[in-house]
């Protein structure tokens, strides 16, 4: 059996990634909350276009 025929966990989203790298730089949780509002309201200003 090949490891590309057998389905694996889907990938991370990227807010997950975002979070988790701001994690291990240890930045503030607020600094991290920021930046993932920031990424919320660019992903819906795009999405308007």
């Amino acid at each position: 059996m090949s490891s590309a025929s057998t389905p694996s966990s889907p990938a991370p989203k990227l807010l997950d990634l975002v979070r988790d790298r701001i994690r291990v730089k240890h930045y503030s949780i607020r600094t991290e909350t920021q930046y993932v509002q920031w990424i919320r309201r660019f992903e819906s200003k795009v999405n308007q276009r």
